[in-house]
C-alpha cells in the first residue's frame, strides 16, 4: 500500500503545473465593459447573491462559512468592477 501511495504522489508531482502567463488583461477588461447594463449579468448577480445569502442564513459554521463569505465578496467585487468601468465610460464621453 505504501508503494502505491508513493507512486501516486510522484505522478501528481510530475503533472504539469498550469501556466497562467497567457491571460490577457485587455480581454478581461473588454469583457467587463460589455457587462455594463447587461440584463444577464444583473440577473446573474442577483441570483448568485441571493443563493449565497440564503446559505449564510442557514446557520453554517467554520470553513463553509468563510467559503461563502469569500464567494459573496467576489460577487460584490465583480459588480464594483462593472460599475467602475461604467463610470469611466461616462467620464470619457464629451
Amino acid at each position: 500500500m505504501r508503494k502505491l501511495l508513493i507512486k501516486l504522489l510522484f505522478k501528481l508531482l510530475e503533472h504539469k503545473i498550469e501556466d497562467f502567463s497567457d491571460i490577457k488583461d485587455k480581454a478581461i477588461l473588454a469583457w467587463v465593459r460589455r457587462q455594463k447594463g447587461s440584463e444577464g449579468f444583473i440577473d446573474y448577480h442577483r441570483r448568485r447573491s441571493y443563493q449565497i445569502m440564503k446559505q449564510l442564513s442557514s446557520g453554517i459554521e467554520g470553513k463553509q462559512y468563510w467559503i461563502y463569505m469569500g464567494q459573496r465578496y467576489e460577487i460584490l467585487q465583480m459588480l464594483d468592477q462593472v460599475a467602475k468601468v461604467g463610470k469611466e465610460q461616462v467620464k470619457k464621453t464629451p
